[in-house]
């Protein structure tokens, strides 16, 4: 279903949108020659390069490496978790702007189809999204003389920001040597004002001998927080009712962000652990979560029906698994704190230094 034919946006109901716009990506494309690729676990280790899947393109990797791309390339959705907020989620004070979780909107094809498949996602996002041209902005580097002769021939000349950010933002790291991309990148109007987002880019994969093969790169979330006005890429998710209890808007999204990526794990076939840094990574997020859970007050209660909610509502029918783990890890973890408090109290009561201090006091007191 196209997006202007879809109801009115409603959190509750953010899984359906979701899916309907993967739906119609991978419909559109296939129906324009691409072949569907399956995804992989978040967790695959298929790239040595990261330790989860953070886009498509991990995946997509060797059939560019070994000259193997199919005529009409490959399109795809792939559940992506990057975990470059955990650094500061036990900073108070830091807001994240990006989720963890989700999923990749993705194409690889080969080099001499850059103009053809960069034309077929100008008008998907046209005809499938809804998008007016006034509200794109094409973010592009002047030195990139090809991308900028494929832009002009395409966009309208009132859509361009040329070289309005630092050299990096137009250029791509893959984790392979010698092997990098050159992109200019696509946005889309924030809600009712005169500022854009990037919603995606349009990639060049080349090494020093020749280019390798063209990949489009769309992020889910972000063009639906752009597309329905929504406050934050969270709102994508259908995490209910935390704004009741948590006020603080910080620690508010850090809760939604460890709750749909520690779920996503679990979903994944992960258990959290010490046992390797995927496990660990894992577990971080737990520990996150039972730390907002602390600063908060949350009740236990409504820690486990926000859980089972989410759960129903993004995996279906799963008997709360998931949110079971959860509740277990976040209790046991409380019980083991106040095991080891009461433990280092009772070892505090019974040092013979502090018998020693206490008997001074008293013979000080009685003189």
């Amino acid at each position: 279903m196209k997006i202007k034919d879809m109801p009115r946006f409603n959190r509750k109901e953010s899984h359906f949108h979701m899916q309907n716009m993967i739906d119609g990506f991978l419909n559109y494309f296939q129906e324009h020659s691409c072949i569907k690729h399956e995804p992989v676990k978040i967790s695959s280790g298929i790239d040595p390069s990261v330790r989860f899947i953070g886009s498509h393109i991990s995946v997509l990797k060797p059939y560019f490496l070994n000259d193997n791309i199919p005529t009409g390339g490959y399109v795809m959705s792939q559940p992506c978790i990057r975990t470059r907020n955990l650094k500061n989620y036990e900073n108070d004070d830091f807001y994240p702007n990006w989720g963890s979780y989700f999923p990749s909107l993705g194409i690889l094809t080969k080099p001499e189809r850059l103009e053809d498949i960069t034309k077929q996602t100008y008008s998907f996002i046209q005809e499938q999204w809804n998008i007016d041209p006034h509200d794109i902005r094409i973010r592009i580097s002047a030195n990139d003389t090809d991308l900028m002769d494929l832009a002009h021939s395409i966009f309208k000349s009132e859509m361009f920001e040329i070289d309005t950010m630092q050299p990096k933002y137009y250029r791509h790291k893959l984790g392979i040597d010698g092997v990098w991309g050159r992109n200019f990148n696509l946005a889309l109007r924030d809600y009712g004002k005169d500022t854009f987002s990037d919603i995606g880019n349009v990639i060049i994969l080349e090494n020093q001998d020749k280019q390798l093969g063209i990949e489009i790169a769309l992020g889910s979330s972000t063009v639906l927080k752009q597309i329905y006005g929504l406050s934050h890429v969270m709102d994508c998710h259908p995490v209910l009712g935390l704004d009741k209890y948590i006020q603080n808007p910080n620690i508010r999204v850090k809760m939604e962000d460890t709750i749909v990526t520690s779920m996503a794990l679990y979903n994944d076939g992960l258990e959290p652990s010490n046992k390797d840094n995927t496990n660990r990574l894992m577990k971080k997020y737990l520990e996150i979560m039972k730390a907002c859970v602390d600063k908060t007050n949350l009740p236990k209660e409504v820690l486990r029906k926000t859980l089972y909610q989410y759960e129903l509502l993004e995996y279906g029918s799963n008997n709360g698994i998931y949110t079971q783990k959860i509740m277990d890890f976040i209790c046991s973890s409380s019980q083991a704190q106040k095991s080891k408090a009461l433990e280092n109290k009772q070892q505090l009561e019974a040092s013979p230094s502090n018998s020693i201090i206490f008997t001074l006091s008293q013979n000080k007191l009685s003189r």
